[in-house]
């Protein structure tokens, strides 16, 4: 016989007050059954609200890049078209979020994940505070592509003058001894550990750091001889730039 409309009702009751409340079932099969479902629903939720966040996220980014228009400065300064920019624009946000600011910490740890065995936080520190030109303690779109366009597509000229406001920390437009040996033990940390892992395995991860630095001493004096053409014990822009366009190293 078909269920009339009272046991049709009363049985819906019963699954939702199970579901709600599954320690009511006095049978332990029944008990075990409804965690089971309480468990389920609650995953089924979570996942729910996961994709519709993400939802909203992609919806929020989409609108943004839509509304985003390049600056005729920045079309003119990064060398890129406005559909690149655009495109660029999007991947940013879609890395660092909807705010589109990219925090130093986060910065660091996407060059770790380049360098998985060597330690580049000081050298990516420096990079950081070098693309940070507001100093506000995070990048922006602007700031990042606008460091980028020079990397990917300055000339050999521009990139080292990029390069030498890297070295030059103080900005006073010459670098000393003590930020090239700075910038070398930065690079060396990052470097030579690399290319020790490749060369002979893990033991030679153990490098010391007074080592490194005693390197580092030694090549800085070497570059600083070489570049120093004036003999005034700092490297200004015109010899740096000088020196490396006859380095075969560079």
């Amino acid at each position: 016989p078909s269920p009339n409309n009272h046991q049709v009702r009363k049985t819906w009751q019963n699954a939702i007050n199970t579901v709600r409340n599954p320690m009511s079932s006095t049978k332990s099969k029944d008990i075990k059954t409804n965690l089971i479902s309480t468990k389920f629903i609650t995953r089924i939720r979570h996942k729910t609200n996961l994709f519709r966040m993400k939802n909203e996220r992609e919806a929020s980014i989409s609108k943004k890049v839509k509304q985003y228009k390049p600056s005729s400065v920045l079309l003119k300064n990064t060398k890129y078209t406005e559909e690149e920019l655009k495109a660029w624009y999007k991947g940013f946000l879609n890395d660092v979020g909807i705010e589109g600011l990219l925090s130093k910490e986060d910065f660091i740890d996407c060059y770790k994940d380049l360098v998985p065995r060597g330690d580049p936080t000081t050298f990516a520190g420096m990079l950081f505070d070098m693309f940070d030109t507001d100093k506000g303690g995070s990048l922006d779109f602007e700031e990042f592509i606008g460091a980028l366009s020079v990397t990917s597509r300055g000339t050999k000229e521009e990139k080292l003058l990029w390069a030498f406001r890297i070295f030059d920390k103080d900005n006073n437009g010459e670098i000393s001894m003590e930020e090239l040996t700075h910038m070398l033990v930065a690079t060396y940390g990052m470097n030579d550990l690399v290319e020790h892992s490749l060369d002979y395995g893990e033991k030679e991860l153990t490098e010391s750091e007074e080592t490194i630095k005693m390197k580092a001493r030694k090549a800085a004096e070497g570059i600083m001889k070489q570049y120093d053409t004036d003999g005034s014990g700092e490297i200004d822009k015109e010899e740096f730039i000088e020196g490396c366009m006859h380095d075969d190293r560079v």
